[in-house]
């Protein structure tokens, strides 16, 4: 009952953190578009226990995921076929852009972020493309557990499970921000959050990712990234960069 409760009043919280909308007047001046994703490639995989002794995390490289391009390319298709805007293709040092905006990140926490720390390198991005406006896609996080209602920084995406009266859930999760900006102003535009968990199944999985069986780890690979691309398209509808269809 704890747990249905818990996760009810998680999907009001999300519910209630309405995606800002690109306003009318500032619609009209867009017209070239490029995507920065800075996921990044880190899986992080966390067990909370019953105390804070029983509580571990692990972060394993999945750089053959290409998460960010893969982004970066749903973004891609979905501005071309609207068609109102030219897409432009960036071809930038993500993992440098990465290291400068998550200066702060330390395992699978963060504290806070700003896009400012990246002011220049968007600067950079306008010169070298001629591009006026930025879709950007960061990291974010959730201070709660769904599962056992407890407070504790969650980061980016991965697995996370929890134990509750001797029972394990397991679930994967991605938290992220989608950040419209204007690279003439450098002035955010609009702004949405991916917040999503799905339930896996209730055993324990190994802390470290790669010795999860290889079924395991694809089928998990493909779940976050059908989340990322129903979350994104759902957002940038919302944000009036994609037309409503159907």
């Amino acid at each position: 009952m704890k747990r249905l409760f818990t996760a009810l009043f998680f999907a009001v919280v999300l519910t209630g953190c309405a995606t800002l909308t690109v306003q009318p007047e500032k619609l009209g001046t867009i017209q070239r578009i490029g995507a920065v994703s800075l996921l990044g490639n880190e899986f992080c995989t966390r067990y909370v226990g019953t105390t804070v002794f029983t509580s571990e995390r692990a972060v394993s490289d999945v750089t053959d995921w290409n998460l960010d391009e893969n982004i970066q390319q749903i973004i891609k298709e979905a501005i071309t076929s609207d068609g109102r805007f030219t897409y432009v293709d960036l071809n930038i040092d993500s993992n440098t852009m990465m290291k400068i905006y998550g200066s702060e990140k330390a395992g699978c926490t963060k504290v806070g972020d700003d896009i400012n720390y990246i002011k220049e390198e968007i600067e950079d991005i306008k010169v070298r493309y001629g591009v006026d406006t930025i879709i950007l896609v960061v990291e974010s996080w959730s201070t709660s557990d769904y599962i056992t209602g407890r407070s504790g920084l969650l980061y980016g995406y991965g697995l996370h499970q929890s134990s509750f009266i001797g029972l394990t859930d397991t679930v994967t999760h991605i938290f992220a921000r989608v950040i419209v900006v204007d690279t003439n102003n450098f002035e955010t535009l609009a702004e949405g959050f991916i917040r999503k968990y799905e339930e896996i199944d209730n055993e324990y999985w190994d802390l470290n990712f790669k010795k999860i069986p290889l079924e395991k780890r694809q089928f998990i690979e493909r779940s976050i990234k059908k989340q990322v691309q129903t979350e994104l398209i759902m957002i940038l509808k919302k944000m009036n960069l994609l037309r409503e269809t159907g």
